[in-house]
């Protein structure tokens, strides 16, 4: 026998993994777990991400964050008091929870941090776009 039948299907799972780097990461979580006999978490980890990916919810999400000011809004007064910030986010929370029942608060605190990196980073090419003297033509456009 070989040693990979010796750890329940996990360095067989990293094996797979490295022999095709272009295999997903969900993909050999789900080889592993299969050869195990549970449940299969990642397929509901993508259900929720497409409930998320709603565009009329999404929408809806960055309209009711924009309102939360003390969540974004470093110079709100209430941006730094924790307890008022967590009560905020449970508020949101209860918002996405009518969507997507299953969400957490670390769930939506990943969620809210991708938004915020992706605008960032959007923002960033807009302003690299106006530093290197391009015309107003030329100038970055964002795309989402």
């Amino acid at each position: 026998m070989s040693g990979a039948d010796d750890t329940g299907g996990v360095s067989r799972m990293r094996s797979v993994y490295k022999a095709n780097t272009h295999v997903s990461y969900i993909l050999t979580y789900v080889l592993c777990v299969e050869e195990r006999g549970t449940e299969v978490a990642s397929v509901r980890n993508e259900e929720k991400m497409n409930k998320f990916k709603d565009p009329e919810f999404m929408s809806s999400f960055i309209d009711k964050y924009r309102e939360m000011r003390n969540l974004w809004e470093v110079k709100h007064s209430l941006y730094y008091n924790k307890q008022v910030r967590k009560a905020t986010l449970e508020r949101l929370l209860k918002f996405v929870k009518t969507q997507i029942p299953e969400a957490n608060m670390k769930f939506l605190e990943t969620k809210i941090w991708i938004l915020r990196n992706m605008y960032r980073k959007e923002h960033n090419k807009i302003q690299t776009s106006l530093r290197s003297g391009a015309s107003a033509d030329d100038v970055y456009v964002p795309k989402l």
